[in-house]
């Protein structure tokens, strides 16, 4: 291992016992951001042979970089199976906003955790807020999913 990515797991191994010892409650990612399940293995298997201990793998997905939906699905699937971590797509653009969560949530044993998505406002594809900060029609599929993914119930529904 190269001494950058030495120091590196060093700094991370830092912060999450860090994170632990001031709340011993709160969670702690390792936001490799690859996208890519080859580079995602890379890192994540020098982090782990470095003694780092973290509880969620998170993920970037952008098309232009991480390739198609199938491959999401291809990487993600593959590192629930090969990691004991849950997974967090800790970052995605607009677009195909249903099949990406459709993706996440979807994983094998539920280990997909959720998505945030990554500048709503002008990032590539529809934004998710004009440009006074009013919300678009875009946004709906958010509670629409959260209600079908049992996360919680939309307006007017009984509990």
């Amino acid at each position: 291992m190269s001494g950058n990515s030495a120091n590196i797991c060093s700094l991370f191994g830092m912060v999450a016992r860090c994170f632990r010892f001031r709340s011993p409650s709160c969670g702690s990612i390792d936001a490799s951001s690859c996208g890519q399940n080859k580079q995602s293995r890379s890192f994540l298997d020098k982090v782990l042979a470095q003694g780092v201990e973290f509880d969620i793998l998170g993920q970037s997905y952008y098309p232009k970089w991480h390739g198609t939906l199938g491959d999401l699905k291809s990487n993600l699937t593959d590192l629930v199976g090969r990691y004991k971590q849950d997974v967090m797509l800790v970052e995605y653009s607009v677009p195909n906003i249903r099949q990406i969560n459709d993706t996440v949530h979807g994983l094998p044993s539920g280990k997909g955790l959720g998505t945030f998505i990554w500048e709503p406002t002008r990032w590539e594809g529809p934004a998710l807020f004009d440009g006074k900060g009013n919300t678009k029609p875009e946004i709906d599929v958010y509670a629409e999913m959260a209600n079908e993914y049992g996360l919680l119930k939309l307006k007017g529904e009984e509990p």
